[in-house]
């Protein structure tokens, strides 16, 4: 049984995106006016793998995956309390060096 990763946001330097191997995922959550949301939990899945990250106080996120992780392979849903999830769009990045994956999260009052 693997365990799921915990990670909070944390602000990085340019520099700290060649330092650490990975998919590089990053993005935000929302409601329906477009007003950011903080503390909101965005669960990603692979396989038998799962991943947390939790928005800031701007409602923003960026955590990385392992390399093996496939990012077409990775479920992404998003959480808060009181509020229902809308939807939840992915944006791969370029194919480059450094692969990302932007996720952003809409979400509204639950009823």
């Amino acid at each position: 049984m693997t365990l799921p990763v915990v990670a909070q946001y944390t602000l990085e330097s340019p520099s700290d995106h060649h330092e650490v191997a990975g998919v590089r995922y990053f993005g935000s959550a929302k409601d329906e006016r477009g007003a950011f949301i903080a503390d909101v939990s965005f669960f990603l899945e692979s396989g038998q793998q799962s991943f947390v990250f939790v928005t800031d106080a701007s409602g923003r996120f960026r955590g990385t995956l392992p390399l093996d992780t496939l990012s077409h392979k990775v479920t992404a849903r998003c959480w808060k309390p009181g509020l229902q999830s809308v939807r939840v769009t992915r944006r791969p990045g370029p194919g480059s060096a450094a692969p990302t994956v932007q996720l952003d999260c809409i979400l509204r009052p639950a009823l």
